[in-house]
């Protein structure tokens, strides 16, 4: 049944819980409908652009939700850090009390991360649940649900109980051992 037709006629107060609890339900709904990136590539001046309909996204979508560890070995330009970022701000945004890292080689890089679930966020609907975003962290007050950009290395994982973590460029992190350890 399409979105539209499932909350027609309520209130505007019960179409906001109808539509996040909707999407709370379906990530995969979630990023083809809601989401948009930066093309850092963009030479057209329209950099913002709605996340792309690949098959193999939808694959991963499925898998983000059904295996409890993934290791994604890709090439570049696939749109799957993209897709990462997308799943742990949809999960810290929709569901209560999780805590999601964003880790990287450094902390600028996980904050870069940080960043780019900041565009996303940006260009939702005003539906959306509050967000505080600030320096390698955001905050879902709302849903008592947090964001982590955090470095690589052991101790920086070790320091919390994350619910997901994304660990980007992990084959070229320094203690990878140590780390992937920390975070079991």
């Amino acid at each position: 049944m399409e979105i539209i037709e499932r909350i027609k006629g309520a209130s505007a107060e019960s179409k906001v819980g109808m539509l996040r609890a909707i999407y709370a339900k379906d990530f995969k709904l979630f990023r083809k409908n809601l989401v948009y990136t930066l093309d850092e590539h963009d030479t057209t001046g329209n950099a913002i652009k709605k996340f792309p309909p690949w098959p193999y996204l939808d694959e991963l979508d499925d898998d983000l939700v059904k295996y409890h560890w993934i290791f994604l070995l890709k090439s570049r330009q696939m749109m799957a850090t993209w897709e990462l970022i997308a799943y742990l701000l949809w999960t810290i945004l929709f569901h209560k009390g999780k805590k999601v890292a964003f880790q990287s080689k450094k902390g600028d890089d996980a904050d870069a991360l940080v960043q780019r679930a900041k565009v996303i966020y940006d260009h939702l609907p005003s539906w959306k649940p509050l967000a505080e975003f600030s320096y390698g962290r955001i905050k879902i007050p709302e849903m008592y649900s947090d964001g982590y950009g955090i470095p690589s290395g052991a101790d920086q994982i070790r320091s919390y109980t994350f619910s997901i973590i994304f660990s980007d460029e992990f084959g070229f992190q320094e203690q990878l051992q140590d780390t992937f350890s920390a975070a079991k």
